[in-house]
This record gives C-alpha cells, structure tokens and sequence, in this order.
C-alpha cells in the first residue's frame, strides 16, 4: 500500500553531492565508474539475486539507475531545446515511509546481463554529454523538472541527484566475493 506524498522533499541535501558544475561533474564520473566495476565484479548468480527480502537485485537496480538516467535526459533535452518542463506525478511513500520508485522507474526483471552494461554506459554518458551542453548554453541553473519528490529542481540540482541516487543504489549493492 502507498500514498501520495503531501509535501515535496527538502533538497538541500543534494550541495553535498558539490555546488559547483565540475564537481558535479567528476562526483558523476567517479560514481559511474565505481557503480560499473562493482556490478561487473558480481558473479551472475549475485547479479540476479535480490539483495534482501522484498528488494530489487543488482540487475534490477541497474535498469532503475537507467530509467533515471533516462528522465534526466529528458528533462536536459527539453531545457536545451526551448521546450517545456517535463513533469512527473507527486511521488509515493510505502507504509513504512519510504519511497516508491514510479512505474515509468520500475526496474524490468532478469535483462540480459549485456544489454544493461551497454545501457547503463551509454545513458550514463548522454547525461554527461547533455550536462556539458547544458553548462555551455549557461542553463545550469535553469528549472528543468518537476520531480515527483521533490517538485521543481534545476539541472544542476538534477545532476546532483543523480549523482545522489547513484551513490544511493551502490552502497546497497553486494560486495563481490
């Protein structure tokens, strides 16, 4: 059971992810890197095993880390073309408090090992490549999303939580044996 969040997340948070574009930029890089090498470090067995009771596995958080990517692309192609922000519904909360990812988020069960790697390294540089566009042009700073938890945010708030919900996902990742 879930329920629609009343009131938007604060984000403050997202500074310690860094303030400015290059360190955004490089805790991206950094974070890209570490996720990548731990999930190639997993056996298969570890890859499509959920890492506890009721949770995603390692497979299954590497597509949801995709389909973010994904948005955020969204959101950083609308700001370079002139074109209106993308909105996604107000997020939800669980029984127990936590977020819900949206259905559009929701990681699709047992991909091909490949396709994820392929997928993970290619959104992942598009939104780097977008980024980039997107500092050069001076719209950094410009609103790009209404996030479902957190309302309107920039793009550069956009690429800190990225950056955040990366670090996020890899630190609930088995260690390889």
């Amino acid at each position: 059971m879930t329920a629609e969040i009343e009131a938007y997340l604060p984000k403050e948070f997202l500074a310690r992810q860094g303030t400015e574009f290059s360190a955004v930029r490089k805790r991206l890089v950094d974070l890209s890197a570490a996720l990548d090498n731990q999930l190639d470090a997993l056996d298969d067995k570890t890859f499509y095993e959920p890492i506890g009771q009721d949770k995603w596995t390692p497979a299954e958080i590497a597509d949801h880390i995709v389909r973010t990517h994904m948005l955020m692309i969204e959101a950083m192609e609308a700001v370079l073309q002139d074109k209106p922000l993308v909105v996604r519904p107000k997020g939800s909360l669980s029984a127990e408090g936590k977020p819900v990812a949206p259905e559009t988020e929701m990681p699709v069960p047992r991909r091909a090992r490949k396709d994820l790697k392929k997928e993970l390294q290619t959104s992942s540089q598009t939104l780097l490549e977008l980024a980039s566009k997107v500092a050069e042009a001076n719209k950094l700073e410009q609103t790009c999303l209404v996030h479902g938890f957190f309302g309107e945010i920039t793009v550069l708030e956009a690429l800190q939580l990225s950056a955040w919900h990366i670090r996020h996902h890899h630190k609930q990742l088995p260690l390889a044996d």
